[in-house]
Formats: structure tokens, C-alpha cells, sequence
């Protein structure tokens, strides 16, 4: 199967809120840049279909690998598929994963200071009007490279146009927020999935991470970028209630399931 990062960079942005009542379907664009020298934009056009539990988040068009993929889940997310038609496979993910990675990075978050704002009425989106909230996280980083501690300081700022039109957050849907084993990393988590209310049909996320070079050894012979940006923008273009027609969440059992999603 094809690299699935970006599927599940698209679910995670599609699959934050559900419906009190009924079915949603929705379609949206979402653009992922970095300040990285040489990096382009990865462009995501896709659609989602949530009916309580289960979901499928489909991506149609677009710059990444899982074009023509989709990922599917009847639980919440506690357990997903990431399925492709072309080569007729799927692989199963779990949420536990996310700790799992984490922990195998070696990564440390301490120093987590987080603000979360309420700034107004904002603009009409996909026809509906919206609520602007803003979420800034300050902390710092430490990964651990073989023997070299590499410090970062973090700023990360989720800005959320949201709408009450399809009923309030509604966290029963993803069940507890995932957890990492970090308290810090698990505080932004919760403060980004259930502080704010309403439907976002529009999110933009900015992380800015600066490096403590102090911490480099003189003769450390890596080359790194001081300063780097990272920005994912989700916006919903259309939106609605419906009803799911029967199979959708429902992966064909001729597809092979996959252990290795990088195959």
C-alpha cells in the first residue's frame, strides 16, 4: 500500500466533530506547507461521511501519495482502516499507535503553557455562519538522536472557525481524546479535540519551532535550520445532512489486509 501518512493527516483534520443528529457529508481542502528550503505545499481534496461511529474520510484529488485512498472507521477511531481501491488492500490502524511513536522517538514536552481565546463572530463558511477561536501552546522539545539532545522551542496557534448548525462537539465519537503517555502532549491534544465548540468548517494550524543551537556541540558536524514553520489549513467547501447509503463504511472482503502499510 501507498504511504498513508497524508490519508490520516486528512482524517484527523476531517474527523474532530459529529453530528447530534444524523448523518454529515462534507467536502474540503486542506494544504499542508513548511518553511523547510525546498519544500512544496501538499494539496489534500477530499470528502468525509460521518453517521455517529462510523466514518469515511475519502481524498480525490491532490499532491500526496493516498490519492484515491480513504480511511474508514465504525468505532470512533479507536480503530481505523486505511483502504486502497487500486491495489484492492487495506491496512488497520489503532490509536494507541500515536503513543507508540512517540515513545519511540524519544521526545520530551515540558514547559506547556496553552491560551485559548474566543474572538468573535467570523465569517460565513460553506453557507453557514461561524465562531472564531484560537488555541496558542507554548513549550519545548527534546528529541534525543543517538547520544545529541536536540532542545526546540515551540509555538503551535489552531485558529477554529466553527458553526453550532450540526449540533455541538460531541466526544463520544473518538471516545477519550488519543494519548501519547505524555501529560503535556495529552493537554494540547484535549485542549484542541474538546475546549471548543461547534462543527470547525475551517482550522488552520501553525507550528514555529526554533532551535537551541546552544545545545549543539562545537564540533557537532549536523546541519539543521534554526527556525522552521509548519502550516496545515483545512477548510470545508460544502456541507450537509445525509443519508448513508448501506456498505459505505463497509470495506469489500475480497481486499487483502496488509501487516506492513508501507507495502
Amino acid at each position: 500500500m501507498m504511504n498513508a501518512r497524508y490519508l490520516i493527516a486528512a482524517a484527523l483534520a476531517a474527523l474532530v466533530t459529529m453530528s447530534a443528529d444524523g448523518g454529515i457529508h462534507y467536502e474540503f481542502h486542506q494544504v499542508k506547507s513548511s518553511s523547510t528550503p525546498g519544500a512544496k505545499p501538499v494539496i489534500l481534496i477530499g470528502a468525509a461521511t460521518i453517521d455517529g461511529p462510523k466514518s469515511r474520510v475519502e481524498v480525490r484529488e491532490g499532491s500526496s501519495s493516498g490519492v484515491g485512498q480513504y480511511v474508514v472507521t465504525t468505532n470512533g477511531g479507536t480503530e481505523y482502516a486505511v483502504v486502497n481501491p487500486e491495489s484492492q488492500s487495506y491496512t488497520v490502524r489503532h490509536s494507541g499507535e500515536v503513543a507508540q511513536g512517540v515513545q519511540a522517538l524519544g521526545v520530551t514536552v515540558r514547559n506547556m503553557k496553552i491560551e485559548q481565546e474566543y474572538l468573535g463572530s467570523g465569517p460565513q463558511i460553506a453557507g453557514y455562519p461561524t465562531e472564531h477561536y484560537k488555541i496558542t501552546a507554548n513549550y519545548d522539545v527534546a528529541v534525543n538522536v543517538g547520544d545529541l539532545s536536540l532542545e526546540q522551542h515551540v509555538v503551535a496557534t489552531i485558529e477554529k472557525y466553527t458553526t453550532l448548525a450540526f449540533g455541538d462537539v460531541a466526544p463520544a465519537f473518538f471516545g477519550a481524546p488519543p494519548t501519547t503517555g505524555n501529560s503535556e502532549i495529552d493537554l494540547l491534544i484535549e485542549a484542541e479535540t474538546t475546549k471548543i465548540p461547534g462543527f470547525p468548517l475551517k482550522q488552520a494550524i501553525t507550528v514555529v519551532s526554533t532551535l537551541d543551537e546552544s545545545a549543539l556541540p562545537q564540533s557537532s558536524l549536523i546541519q539543521v535550520q534554526p527556525s522552521r514553520q509548519r502550516r496545515t489549513e483545512m477548510t470545508v467547501t460544502a456541507i450537509g445532512r445525509v443519508d448513508p447509503k448501506p456498505g459505505l463504511f463497509r470495506i469489500p472482503v475480497e481486499f487483502e489486509r496488509l501487516d506492513n502499510p508501507m507495502q
